[in-house]
């Protein structure tokens, strides 16, 4: 047989490869086409749920600090600040010396082993420029106790409580040296409680991202602005706001007595959403010791 009728293999594996050069390219393509939208959907799920943290851990910070808040420990409020005494520790004291304006008061149970609420309890180490509150014996019995307030000038330990029956331990007592002289009616027994004036505010940090940023101050000074969440929405796009609120719900310009909550509202950009997305968390904060 002659070799001119054999069938062109070659020829034909040619053509049946330029028929399926088209269909391999639409399969590499969809593949391709699978892989991008996959990434992209999984680039989007990060950023939501990347955004959704920053909320909520925002939020939660926020919730708290700021729960343990009366009206009159709210000393300013903007949209984008809030600024108020935060909670540093309480204690009892059990000697005060007038001379040296310093006042003793017990320490702090360590062990947690005996449950004494008139034992000193912090919530953060105290330090000089701190707000000491010392509620003194009214000269009218039936009435409330006085608050009187002072900055503290040194924070030390002492032994001049050893005698007192207030002491349930050997552990030395903590001393709070104050600027102010003290008044006279201050006595074994009486509360103290321990404030730092402090500020939460939207930033914009060194990478051009905003940020929840928190700072304290010690004496006029304060100190430098740590972020605490973010990256929030810009402040011109509400990233955080702050109202302080009264009974009606009516916005108060400043703080005062009729303030009854703090309602805070968190913005956060999804990362990686096209088109953009916001994510936003709202947080209520009532007051303490107001009448509802």
């Amino acid at each position: 047989m002659s070799s001119s009728n054999a069938p062109n293999r070659s020829g034909a594996t040619l053509a049946e490869l330029l028929v399926a050069l088209p269909i391999i390219a639409l399969l590499g393509a969809l593949a391709a086409s699978v892989v991008i939208t996959s990434f992209r959907q999984s680039g989007r799920n990060d950023g939501a749920l990347t955004s959704s943290r920053e909320l909520r851990h925002a939020a939660f910070i926020l919730s708290a600090e700021l729960r343990p808040l009366r009206p009159a420990d709210v000393v300013a409020i903007t949209d984008t600040s809030l600024e108020f005494e935060s909670f540093v520790g309480s204690g009892t004291v059990c000697s005060a010396t007038g001379a040296a304006n310093a006042i003793e008061i017990l320490s702090e149970d360590v062990s947690r082993s005996a449950a004494n609420p008139a034992r000193t309890a912090w919530a953060a180490v105290p330090q000089a420029g701190d707000r000491a509150t010392i509620w003194l014996a009214n000269p009218v019995p039936s009435m409330a106790p006085l608050p009187w307030t002072s900055t503290l000038r040194a924070v030390g330990s002492s032994a001049a409580c050893n005698s007192s029956l207030l002491r349930t331990t050997t552990a030395r007592n903590v001393q709070l040296q104050l600027v102010d002289a003290m008044p006279g009616q201050i006595q074994a027994g009486s509360p103290v409680s321990i404030s730092r004036r402090t500020r939460y505010s939207i930033y914009r940090s060194s990478n051009r991202d905003w940020y929840l940023g928190r700072r304290s101050r010690s004496f006029a000074l304060w100190d430098v602005i740590q972020p605490v969440a973010g990256p929030l929405a810009s402040s011109s796009l509400g990233g955080l706001q702050f109202e302080l609120l009264d009974s009606l719900d009516r916005a108060l310009a400043s703080p005062d007595s009729s303030a009854m909550r703090i309602h805070i509202m968190l913005r956060a950009p999804r990362k990686n959403s096209v088109p953009a997305v916001v994510d936003s968390l709202g947080v209520n904060i009532a007051l303490r010791g107001v009448d509802r």
